[in-house]
């Protein structure tokens, strides 16, 4: 799982530049590249990027086999939710989406919230449950929040 985290958005657009569609495959044969060269075995190498290659996408309809899978796919999901999700959010809103106001802020965290209650349901190992929900919690007070600061009349 360490090595796999090391090595699961080495390709994703917008790191160092890099435009790929698909950087979860991308991702996953630098990794077993890389491993190779290591000196890593087969067995780990696949299983590495394995990993890497699944962590994609933002639900699941079935948790990933193996464990280790599931385990990266939650981490890299989790890291969405809460306070630290919205602030990458925020920062890359800045450099992708220049101008956008806090209002537009407001109203993206708004639709994104049924998306995190769907990758929240996909949090299947019971640590990944627990703070999944806690941190979908934070995004919808924070989302109250937000709201009752930019519009008090409506409150």
């Amino acid at each position: 799982v360490i090595l796999a985290a090391w090595f699961h958005d080495i390709s994703k657009p917008g790191i160092e530049g890099i435009e790929i569609t698909h950087h979860g495959e991308a991702s996953a044969e630098i990794a077993g590249d890389w491993l190779a060269e290591a000196g890593y075995d087969l067995e780990t190498s696949a299983q590495v990027a394995n990993a890497v290659r699944n962590h994609v996408g933002l639900k699941l309809k079935k948790s990933l086999e193996p464990i280790e899978a599931q385990v990266l796919w939650e981490a890299d999901k989790i890291l969405k939710l809460g306070l630290i999700g919205v602030l990458q959010y925020i920062l890359n809103g800045i450099r992708i989406k220049p101008g956008q106001s806090l209002s537009d802020f407001s109203q993206s965290l708004k639709e994104f919230l049924p998306l995190a209650e769907e990758l929240t349901a996909s949090v299947v190992t019971e640590r990944g449950k627990e703070i999944a929900k806690e941190r979908l919690e934070r995004l919808y007070l924070l989302s109250k929040m937000l709201e009752s600061e930019l519009h008090p009349q409506k409150q």
